[in-house]
C-alpha cells in the first residue's frame, strides 16, 4: 500500500480547486496511465473557517462557498476516478485558548483568528455535503466534542492516530 500525501499547508477549498487538476497525475513515471487510488480523503475546513475579520482573514471562505467547493472537489475526483472511495473529514475542534497562547504568527489584536463555534459550523456543512454526495464522512469535530477533556486528550500530536481510529471505528476514547 502506498500512501501519497497531497496536503498543502494553509490551503482552503478555494485555493485547492485552483490546483486540483495539477495535484493528481493521470500519467505514471513510465508514461502509462496512472492507476487510480483505492481511496482519497478530503480534509478541508479548518482554514476556510478562519474568521473574516481577524488576522487570518485571507484564508476565510464563506460557508456556502465552502460547501460548493467541497461538492466541486468531490465531483472532480469522481469524474477522474469513478470507482475510487472518496471520504470527507470535517475540520477538528479549535482550542481557542491554546491558539492564543501559541499563535503561528504575531497576533496584535489578541483575538482568536478561529473559533470552535465556526469550526463546528464548517464541520456540519462538511457532513451535509457528504450526505448530499452520497459518500462517507469522518466527523472529527462532533466526535471529539463528546469527550469532556478533548482539548488535553486529543489536541496533542501523539494522540492523533488513536483519535482517527476511534472516529473511524466508533470505539470509546481513552
Amino acid at each position: 500500500l502506498d500512501v501519497v500525501l497531497r496536503g498543502y499547508s494553509g490551503y482552503n477549498t478555494r485555493w485547492a480547486l485552483k490546483v486540483l487538476d495539477r495535484v493528481f497525475p493521470t500519467v505514471g513515471h513510465d508514461g502509462a496511465a496512472a492507476a487510480p487510488p483505492v481511496a482519497v480523503t478530503v480534509f478541508f475546513g479548518a482554514n476556510d473557517a478562519c474568521l473574516p475579520d481577524r488576522y487570518a482573514a485571507f484564508q476565510h471562505v464563506p460557508l456556502d462557498e465552502y460547501k460548493q467547493n467541497l461538492h466541486s472537489i468531490v465531483s472532480s475526483l469522481k469524474k477522474l476516478w469513478p470507482k475510487t472511495l472518496i471520504l470527507l473529514i470535517t475540520p477538528p475542534p479549535i482550542d481557542e485558548g491554546e491558539r492564543l497562547r501559541h499563535p503561528y504568527v504575531e497576533n496584535p489584536s489578541g483575538l482568536p483568528e478561529r473559533t470552535n463555534e465556526a469550526a463546528g459550523s464548517f464541520a456540519k456543512a462538511c457532513v451535509e455535503t457528504a450526505e448530499e454526495c452520497g459518500i462517507p464522512v469522518v466527523d472529527l469535530w462532533t466526535r471529539m466534542q463528546q469527550y469532556t477533556d478533548w482539548r488535553k486528550a486529543y489536541l496533542r500530536n501523539n494522540h492523533m492516530p488513536f483519535l482517527l481510529i476511534c472516529c473511524l471505528t466508533g470505539t470509546a476514547a481513552m
